[in-house]
């Protein structure tokens, strides 16, 4: 009885010790639930701002970069009446500016190409001269063009 006695002890103990591994299973169990539910949670507020992050892109699409305007012809005839003014006062770079500005306004412009190139070359800037003579030599007006290449061939005279 006596060893019977060790064994109920040792049968009261081996439950218990049953309940305690139960016991921690079930905290076990229940912080890994907490856990899991944790991880739910961020990943539907990560869900969330990734649509707010989504809004935002949408909302600050830049607007698309629009070509300038073909020709602003209002500077254009501004800049080259100024430009005009200076040459016939003997301001040859101050010219030059302003037939630049003409061209600025209006890239394709063929007489503030001419004007440009006439200014340039009176000021001493021989290799842009030849640069507008040359883009002006190309020009849609045939009148312009003649001249432009008229220019360029006196030019290529004075250099033999």
């Amino acid at each position: 009885m006596a060893s019977g006695m060790r064994y109920s002890r040792c049968g009261r103990w081996v439950p218990l010790v049953g309940l305690v591994g139960l016991l921690g299973c079930a905290a076990n169990n229940a912080s890994t639930q907490e856990l899991q539910r944790q991880i739910q949670l961020q990943g539907e507020e990560i869900k969330h701002q990734e649509a707010q992050i989504a809004a935002l892109q949408a909302q600050s699409h830049p607007p698309p970069i629009l070509p300038p305007p073909a020709c602003d012809h209002e500077v254009l005839h501004l800049a080259q009446r100024h430009g005009d003014e200076q040459m016939a006062a003997g301001n040859f770079n101050g010219a030059l500016g302003y037939f630049q500005d003409a061209l600025t306004a209006c890239p394709t412009s063929a007489s503030a190409l001419l004007k440009a190139a006439q200014a340039a070359g009176a000021s001493g800037k021989r290799a842009l001269a030849i640069e507008y003579y040359h883009r002006a030599a190309k020009a849609a007006d045939p009148a312009v063009a003649a001249r432009a290449r008229r220019a360029l061939a006196a030019m290529n005279r004075t250099l033999k």
